[in-house]
């Protein structure tokens, strides 16, 4: 069909007006086009006779039979994150014609316009679940490129997946139309495939690891399709992900590195110019590829996600101890996600006297001990000296090196008993000062101020305290 030509009409006289020629595919040219009722489309049209050369031309027939098996498969199979066709005719031409909603946002294009790198992740991780929940028989996609990934708003819809007829010729299509930026090598070394290789989800997680890839470092996919992730590549990656690192607020700069290193990691095992077996190479499992994406977005700005319960080691586990006694107390926490250091995580203390108007105790020795728990916990172990009898309430902040947020706190109560005999220091009376009548006025005002109140780490003054404070942990 000549690409002139500038109407299309089906058996019933319906005419469409046809746009932008948008792409030729492997079995089909796909066109923006226009019904009589004013409704904008997308048209795919089978492949003729001046598509291919005198050696190709069954290749006709077979595009025929892909376009009637993409609308029997797809039609038929309602999905959110599937771009299915609308309708089909056979044109007065006899071309076999798919009409498709049009969507104008390509996810390429949608990524470029994504200025953060979280989100840049979150996209994608986004993309790979929409693969996941494609309906059965379509998943792997096997056919993953910038010209049918689109936006519309909500969700990421898919469309020509390999179909068992487009599967079956998907080389001869390829050997015929030629290859593109975005050919994975398993497309282009069909001689190192065995007889049974057959598409799988470390193609597509490949295609998407390369959107990805040529968001960071433009016009990279034909060099690492081909070759994979070089050393001039891999150079310009780290400083793009520099770039994007610091213009992001939200990141902590304490973990940019590590972060750095992560995406590196995975795009290398996700980008390898070899596809099995999986692992070492590729992502052969899409639950697995796109926790490590969420483990990469968590390490951009951890958390303590939760603070335990301040576990006593008194008798019982009661918070009540001899005058003599070591106070020993524990607390576990989680991060998002798992840390293995806990260098990374700054911890203090503050304790009060609950007899003195919950004043602070100075004074006193500190000791902590950490040790990693099952399920990616850290449980903190700590020792008090030199406390005198009373009633005290305990407070442990935990934070993130280098995070603006507010320490996640834990609150406890505990009672020294004094021993036999025992005689609490004498208080200390500051000498009487003699005062002019103007300094007395200031005085009563200040005699007449509420008693202070409980300290609490939600407290201006107490926060800062914490945010200074650095337990020294006992290796």
């Amino acid at each position: 069909m000549s690409t002139s030509q500038s109407f299309i009409r089906d058996a019933n006289g319906a005419t469409y007006r046809l746009g932008t020629l948008l792409g030729r595919g492997l079995f089909a040219n796909t066109f923006t086009t226009r019904s009589e009722d004013g409704t904008d489309w997308i048209v795919k049209i089978s492949l003729g006779p001046e598509d291919f050369t005198e050696n190709m031309q069954h290749l006709v027939k077979i595009s025929r039979g892909v376009m009637d098996e993409q609308w029997q498969m797809l039609s038929r199979r309602p999905s959110p994150h599937l771009l299915a066709p609308a309708n089909h005719f056979i044109s007065e031409e006899g071309r076999y014609c798919l009409l498709y909603p049009r969507h104008d946002i390509g996810f390429k294009q949608l990524l470029g316009q994504t200025r953060s790198f979280p989100e840049l992740l979150r996209l994608l991780a986004r993309c790979t679940q929409a693969l996941s929940h494609l309906p059965s028989g379509l998943c792997p996609h096997g056919n993953i490129h910038p010209n049918n990934l689109f936006w519309d708003g909500q969700n990421i819809l898919f469309m020509d997946p390999l179909t068992p007829l487009l599967r079956l010729h998907h080389a001869d299509f390829l050997k015929a139309k030629g290859l593109t930026a975005f050919t994975p090598p398993e497309y282009r070394n069909i001689r190192n495939r065995n007889s049974a290789w057959s598409p799988s989800v470390a193609t597509d997680t490949h295609s998407i690891a390369l959107l990805l890839m040529g968001r960071l470092v433009r016009d990279c996919e034909l060099e690492i399709c081909t070759h994979g992730i070089t050393k001039i590549i891999e150079n310009n990656l780290a400083q793009s992900l520099e770039l994007l690192l610091s213009d992001n607020a939200s990141a902590n700069a304490h973990f940019h590195e590590r972060v750095s290193k992560q995406t590196m990691r995975l795009l290398d095992r996700a980008l390898n110019t070899k596809w099995e077996p999986s692992p070492p190479y590729r992502f052969g499992n899409l639950q697995d590829f796109q926790q490590r994406l969420q483990n990469i977005i968590d390490l951009i700005n951890p958390t303590v996600a939760k603070v335990g319960p301040v576990l006593f080691g008194g008798p019982l586990g009661r918070g009540e101890f001899e005058q003599d006694d070591e106070i020993k107390f524990s607390c576990s926490i989680h991060t998002t996600p798992p840390l293995e250091d806990h260098e990374d995580i700054t911890t203090g203390t503050i304790l009060v006297d609950l007899n003195r108007d919950s004043s602070r105790v100075e004074g006193y020795d500190l000791w902590v001990d950490v040790s990693r728990l099952n399920g990616g916990r850290l449980r903190f172990q700590f020792g008090l000296t030199e406390i005198p009898p009373g009633d005290y309430g305990l407070y442990l902040g935990f934070r993130i090196n280098g995070s603006l947020a507010t320490p996640k706190q834990a609150y406890a109560e505990f009672q020294v008993i004094a021993n036999v005999g025992y005689a609490p220091p004498a208080a200390t009376v500051p000498p009487k000062t003699l005062q002019f009548p103007s300094a007395l006025v200031h005085s009563a005002s200040q005699e007449s101020s509420p008693t202070t109140a409980r300290p609490s780490l939600d407290d201006e003054h107490t926060t800062k305290e914490f945010e200074s404070l650095e337990t020294p942990v006992n290796e």
